[in-house]
């Protein structure tokens, strides 16, 4: 039940979806509506939210005020898998085959290597999922940052910059690629900020 929930919440997000090559989500009006799902059914207190933060260390978006985050105002919880995902429809051909890209900034105040991140990506509308950090080597990606570890604490805001050059060929014009953001916690209150991202740009 829960699968056939996301299957309609997904193909809704795709009907009112519009594709182009490049398109930037920065969260400072309604738009990312339509683009971004968080799962509030395999996790109904999902603490993934979109608005202006306001915690101790998490208390300004990259820019101009919006980001999403793991609450906007409370440190995270204990014993948590919280998700959302951002869907891009490839466009019709627009010239040439430039490499899809995966491209945002992002902060990090977490207990290292227990409580941490992931970013999963799907052509199959979720049936199986790439993780972009342990997989990049596997498929190929080739980073055009630094490639982070999203755990821990970072220096103030990082950037994060993959190329997933060799889906470009795979994923066919107008097919949807899901991406997908999983924060998790252990067992321990630590009374951290968790993590937050802005200014996503896709190609």
């Amino acid at each position: 039940m829960k699968k056939i929930l996301l299957s309609v919440s997904l193909t809704l997000i795709a009907a009112t979806s519009f594709g182009q090559w490049q398109w930037n989500l920065d969260f400072e009006d309604t738009t990312y509506l339509s683009r971004v799902f968080i799962d509030t059914t395999s996790n109904p207190n999902n603490i993934w939210q979109v608005g202006t933060p306001t915690k101790s260390i998490f208390n300004s978006a990259y820019s101009p005020t919006h980001v999403i985050i793991t609450d906007s105002l409370n440190p995270y919880p204990i014993n948590d898998t919280s998700s959302f995902i951002i869907q891009h429809i490839r466009p019709g051909n627009q010239g040439g085959n430039e490499s899809l890209l995966l491209d945002f900034y992002f902060k990090l105040n977490t207990d290292t290597l227990t409580d941490y991140g992931t970013i999963e990506v799907s052509v199959d509308n979720g049936s199986t999922w790439i993780n972009l950090l342990t997989q990049d080597t596997n498929y190929g990606f080739y980073w055009l940052s630094q490639k982070p570890i999203l755990s821990g604490t970072t220096n103030g805001w990082q950037h994060f910059s993959e190329e997933l050059n060799s889906l470009t060929y795979t994923v066919g014009y107008s097919d949807i690629l899901l991406y997908k953001f999983t924060f998790v916690s252990d067992s321990i209150q630590t009374n951290k900020d968790g993590w937050m991202l802005d200014d996503f740009n896709f190609h």
